[in-house]
Parts: structure tokens; C-alpha cells; sequence
């Protein structure tokens, strides 16, 4: 139903997925722009710029956009006609985290042969996002179209798809200790004895450490008695290299844990890079884990798990943390967790040989 024109409000602002305009009246929330310059922002030249109605809106799709929010509790007022109004419906019964095609969408609006007009619904929807029109695709699993083009698209996807798999293993796995140090310097040496081996091998290597796990007294322990305390790690020779050009950085520090902290992230992680033996995986465990800093680990558990969920995206670590990263909120304490979280679902249910049939996240898994 068409209804009589009201005046317009309208918002413009910057989001995680680019900037934003959106516009209403008094019913509620009529449009949602992505000014991405793949389609015009149409705005009544009489509308009054009005940010103060808009800040629940802001407020939400804020919370949506770095996983904070799986649902939209807003007035809605966009228009169209009965069929578009009953395809938009549909839409919002998808699940957040999965997907439909068109073809299931035409069947849920009780017009099987309809495929071709549910799209032309999609493209109309004025409430993207919100209306969440990019989780149609097409029944060969591919994105097809998207009115704000397919960049948009696969962002949104993953964000939900991402926030879905940790939502099911907080569930799951509920709260859990992990990486229970005596200080920090015991989550930088782990980190680097961690390499190329199993956890349990680098626990006999730290239980040869212990009493002697503070940067002073590495720093004077001798190479052969270093090498032999961490034998059980493997490579002992190339990790003890490696220790004492870690622990010479932290003495730049004073070996003070709050000098690091305060130092912004983008340096410590270029000088840990600069480390000879230490690569992005070791820096970003001292980063979150020792150093209270947002730098996603992204390792062989990351990517099994999250490839195998149908996350299509290269295996390439900075390409992976990017992704991940800007669908979460930027908080160490949560990257440490989730990251957790996956090396644990990885040894209990997505290792190599992948057990199924129990696995908390089979429903959005296209392995299983």
C-alpha cells in the first residue's frame, strides 16, 4: 500500500561497511543507503538533515556491524508493493548466519516459479542490511547480485557467518581458563617454544624453565643450558636463537610489561616482525596473549575450521586476520577467547579427520 508522503529526515554516517545514509518520517525508518557509489543516494530536496532521530538506528547497525547484534528493534516504514512487501518478509526469517536461494524464497512467499520476481524484490528492497537481503543467493552457492554491489555482500556474509560459529562455540564450550601464565615473559617464551610443535612438548620444556622464566635469567643462561632446558620443544637450537633476540627486545623495554602497553600496536608488532625467527602467528600470541593488545591469531586451526564452514576466502594470514578481525568488536580480551575457543574445537572435533556428527556448529557448516 502506497502511502500519503511525509516529511523526510535524513542521517549520513560512517560505518564499518563504508559510509551510511538512511531517511524517514515519522512512521519509522524508509531507507538505507550504503554510498558506496554503486547506486545513487536519492534524497527529497526538502528533507531536513535531522541526526537526532536517526541515533537508535546509528546505535544498532553499529552493534550489527561488529557482531554485537544479530537483530534489528526499529519502526520500519519503506515501501512497496504486496509481493515485495512479502518477499522483504520473508527475508527476515532467514536465519542470521545462513543463507537462502531465490527459489526458496519464491516457495516461502507461496509462489514457487516466482525466482526471477523475488530478485527484482531483492533489488528493490529499500531497507538493506536491516532487511537483510544478503543472505539470498543463488542456488549454486554463488552471491549473485547485490544492489550495493558483491564486496558488500561477501563483508555481511562473513561478518554473520563468523559471529554464528563463535556464538555456537561459546555455547558450547562456555567460559574456559586458558594460557594460565605466571607472567607475561611465560606467554612470550611459550609463543616462540610453541612453534612447529604440540602443547604438550612445550609444557615439559617450560616445566624445565621453572624458576629461571623471568627475562634477567635468560638472558645470562648459558646456550647449552638454555638449549637442553628446551629440548622437549624440538628445533631447541633455532628457539634458543630466538629467545634471547626476544628477550634483548623486551630489555629496549626495560622489561616492563606496562612500557609495552603503552606503546601503540603497530610498532611492536613491526618490531616483533623484525625478529629473526618470529613470523605473524608467534607476534600476534605476544600481542593479545602477553601484551593485551587486539591482534588476532590466525593459525592452521583458524583456517581449517573456518574453510571447511565455507568462509571463501584465501589462505593467507593477513588476508584471513582482516576479515575476521572487522567482524568483531577491537577487544583483546575477546580475540584471546574466541582464538581459544577455535584451537579447542580444532582437537575436539575439527581436526584432521573432522568428527561431525556431535560437532556444535554442523547446522551452518557445509562441510558436515
Amino acid at each position: 500500500m502506497i502511502r500519503t508522503k511525509l516529511r523526510q529526515y535524513y542521517d549520513r554516517f560512517n560505518t564499518r561497511i563504508g559510509p551510511v545514509v538512511v531517511l524517514g518520517d515519522v512512521d519509522g525508518l524508509t531507507h538505507l543507503f550504503i554510498d558506496n557509489d554503486t547506486r545513487p543516494v536519492v534524497l527529497d530536496p526538502d528533507a531536513e538533515h535531522a541526526p537526532h532521530r536517526f541515533e537508535e538506528v546509528r546505535r544498532q547497525l553499529s552493534e550489527y556491524l561488529c557482531g554485537a547484534r544479530q537483530h534489528f528493534e526499529l519502526r520500519l516504514a519503506g515501501q512497496g508493493t504486496d509481493f515485495q512487501q512479502n518477499v522483504w518478509k520473508a527475508l527476515t526469517h532467514i536465519p542470521y548466519g545462513q543463507s537462502a536461494s531465490y527459489k526458496e524464497i519464491a516457495i516461502a512467499v507461496g509462489n514457487p516459479d516466482s525466482s526471477r520476481a523475488v530478485g527484482m524484490a531483492n533489488n528493490k528492497n529499500p531497507l538493506p542490511i536491516i532487511i537483510p537481503c544478503h543472505r539470498v543467493i543463488g542456488s549454486n552457492r554463488k552471491l549473485t547480485g547485490y544492489a550495493f554491489g558483491l564486496p558488500a555482500k561477501q563483508q555481511l556474509l562473513e561478518l554473520e557467518l563468523i559471529n554464528a560459529v563463535f556464538d555456537r562455540l561459546k555455547r558450547y564450550y562456555g567460559e574456559f581458563p586458558w594460557w594460565e601464565a605466571e607472567s607475561p615473559y611465560e606467554v612470550m617464551i611459550g609463543a616462540v617454544l610453541t612453534q612447529n610443535t604440540n602443547w604438550k612438548n612445550v609444557e615439559m620444556a617450560l616445566d624445565n624453565l621453572r624458576g629461571q622464566m623471568i627475562p634477567e635469567a635468560i638472558e645470562q643462561m648459558p646456550d647449552n643450558e638454555l638449549a637442553e632446558r628446551i629440548r622437549p620443544s624440538g628445533f631447541y637450537n633455532q628457539k634458543l636463537v630466538r629467545l634471547k633476540a626476544l628477550t634483548h627486545w623486551f630489555k629496549r623495554y626495560g622489561y616492563d610489561i606496562e612500557k609495552l602497553r603503552h606503546t601503540e600496536k603497530g610498532v611492536l608488532r613491526k618490531e616483533l616482525l623484525a625478529i629473526s625467527g618470529v613470523g605473524p602467528e608467534t607476534a600476534d600470541s605476544i600481542l593479545v596473549y602477553a601484551i593485551d593488545k587486539p591482534s588476532f591469531v590466525i593459525d592452521a586451526y583458524t583456517m581449517r575450521i573456518f574453510s571447511r564452514i565455507g568462509l571463501d576466502i584465501p589462505e593467507d594470514y593477513h588476508v584471513y586476520q582482516k576479515v575476521i578481525t572487522r567482524a568483531l568488536p577491537e577487544d583483546p580480551k575477546l580475540y584471546a577467547y574466541y582464538h581459544a575457543l577455535l584451537v579447542e574445537h580444532a582437537k575436539r572435533f575439527c581436526n584432521k579427520t573432522p568428527q561431525c556428527n556431535e560437532c556444535p556448529v554442523r547446522e551452518i557448516c557445509r562441510y558436515s
